[in-house]
């Protein structure tokens, strides 16, 4: 099935559940409720969720069709949800808990979704963006996140666990769908120079903060890993 297809299909199904919550097509299908009708109903709640969205988007979602079963997910999928998030870390302070904690699976399935919605914004593909948000923490179905803090102790030798972890779990594809998931998941490397914001004193980042007063100094190894918001300034 096209990624493009499966991307439509996962938002259109995750803006219904904004209104239909866990109503599912299954659910109003085993409750009585006639095909056509479900398709209307989830089709209406899709149509309300997307209403502030891009206009060509919006159409676009209004247009998925019930994906066929697609089979048991790769072994990576189950590895990533057992795995949860770190939550916010800085070297030297505590970390701050989220309970109940996110899993990995769940956070990318959610970048994926929102990448798709700010997509036109950006003039972005969509399938590119979809397969890589949801590609951007394979490494994490080996390497337990250890947050901003661990991965500043792995100096440089982050990069390339990271890469050989990647590796290992895109080794769970087909030959050819781990070929065509290298490229996503290559974007996801790219950095982005972050905005300071001087009145919270917080650094907005979507990639590394190698310009940032906190991190500058400490050098490479130091700033390599930062790709997440950082909320330590010192003096906040």
């Amino acid at each position: 099935m096209p990624v493009a297809d499966v991307a439509r299909r996962t938002v259109a199904d995750a803006l219904a559940a904004t209104q239909l919550g866990d109503l599912d097509a299954a659910a109003l299908q085993t409750a009585g409720i006639p095909s056509e009708e479900v398709r209307r109903i989830r089709a209406e709640a899709v149509a309300v969720a997307a209403a502030p969205i891009d206009a060509g988007l919006q159409q676009w979602l209004l247009e998925a069709r019930p994906a066929p079963s697609a089979g048991l997910p790769p072994a990576f999928v189950a590895r990533l949800a057992a795995q949860p998030r770190a939550g916010a870390t800085c070297p030297g302070r505590g970390r701050l808990v989220l309970e109940p904690p996110e899993d990995h699976a769940e956070h990318c399935a959610i970048v994926a979704i929102s990448g798709v919605i700010l997509a036109p914004v950006w003039g972005a593909r969509v399938e590119t963006v979809f397969l890589a948000a949801l590609a951007h923490h394979l490494h994490n179905a080996l390497l337990p996140d250890a947050g901003f803090a661990g991965e500043v102790l792995l100096g440089e030798w982050l990069q390339p666990a990271m890469a050989r972890a990647t590796t290992l779990a895109l080794d769970d594809l087909s030959p050819a769908r781990a070929r065509r998931s290298r490229r996503p998941v290559a974007s996801c490397r790219m950095r982005r120079r972050p905005r300071v914001v001087p009145s919270t004193r917080r650094i907005r980042s979507t990639g590394c903060c190698r310009s940032s007063t906190i991190c500058a100094p400490r050098g490479p190894a130091w700033t390599s890993s930062c790709r997440r918001w950082n909320w330590f300034m010192p003096g906040r």
